[in-house]
């Protein structure tokens, strides 16, 4: 079975868009950056969980490239926009939250939504 890329690249846009909300509504709210951490951490375990959910067959190897389309994304912006003092240093923190929120959110929606059976003849 063939990756669907608009999927991917739906999915990942979803998730960077979703993710620059929370952080301006924080900033806004003035919250610590502990807890804007979890903010996001929380929001990619929901995004990864509802992109799993809508791929059910490969779940984790569409998981899988939409983390490092997500990751690719919010690295290229990180560097490009000077958001961050050291630009490796950023790219290296965002693997982190990006890593863990897809396993946490693929294996909720492992729970939620149950792999199809296979085609006869598959």
């Amino acid at each position: 079975m063939q990756i669907r890329w608009l999927d991917v690249l739906r999915d990942a846009i979803a998730i960077v868009i979703a993710s620059a909300l929370v952080r301006m509504a924080a900033i806004g709210a003035e919250v610590s950056d502990a807890a804007m951490g979890g903010l996001v951490i929380g929001l990619f375990a929901v995004g990864f969980c509802v992109a799993g959910c809508l791929s059910p067959r490969r779940r984790f190897r569409h998981l899988s490239l939409v983390a490092l389309l997500t990751w690719l994304i919010l690295a290229v912006n990180g560097v490009l926009t000077g958001s961050a003092d050291r630009p490796a240093a950023y790219v290296a923190l965002l693997i982190n939250p990006t890593l863990l929120g897809m396993l946490v959110g693929g294996t909720a929606s492992l729970a939620i939504v149950k792999r199809p059976a296979e085609p006869p003849g598959a």
